[in-house]
């Protein structure tokens, strides 16, 4: 993969040409940056502090909410995709797609999660949009009944389980992360 990183702003700026796996695969590395960082376990003890013990959809609507109360979506900048770490959105209050899905995974992952990326495209060639997934609930070893959330968190209508309908959604990838992903 060709680009540059700016370890001081904590983002990643690809020149053209990278694929989607390309994409996904720098998300990645500033998930794992970001999952280590102090201030992931700072949000997610504030934001989970009202739920019951071991409540799996109350912690991932309370980790969504106060990720989305935090800041607001603005779209990419012109013509760069910039990939910031979790401490950089937090800092700025504002993210894009890729920015949201690094701070909504990190912060699932770092409470315990599974957490992925979900990559959709409306023509159903180009990748175009991205956001987080979550498989609920972490707990269940059997996989009988896990699910897979989506946490779109750049619509202003959304709600955690929202996502986009079917017919704008003609191909669609989920990407889970793992340690050895990056």
């Amino acid at each position: 993969m060709t680009g540059y990183a700016d370890p001081q702003l904590g983002r990643i700026q690809p020149f053209t040409g990278e694929t989607a796996r390309d994409r996904i695969d720098i998300m990645f590395m500033q998930v794992a940056k970001s999952i280590r960082d102090p201030l992931a376990r700072t949000i997610i003890a504030e934001a989970v502090r009202g739920c019951p013990e071991r409540d799996d959809w109350c912690e991932v609507q309370a980790i969504y909410w106060a990720f989305r109360n935090h800041g607001r979506y603005t779209g990419d900048v012109r013509d760069i995709d910039t990939y910031q770490t979790l401490r950089r959105t937090w800092e700025l209050g504002i993210y894009d797609c890729d920015d949201a899905t690094i701070c909504l995974m990190a912060l699932l992952l770092s409470a315990g999660f599974r957490a992925g990326a979900k990559i959709i495209a409306q023509d159903g060639k180009t990748f175009n949009h991205v956001y987080a997934v979550v498989e609920l609930p972490r707990t269940d070893l059997s996989k009988s009944n896990r699910r897979i959330v989506p946490l779109d968190a750049t619509v202003p209508h959304a709600v955690p389980g929202w996502e986009a309908p079917a017919d704008q959604r003609k191909a669609e990838r989920v990407m889970w992360y793992s340690e050895g992903s990056t």
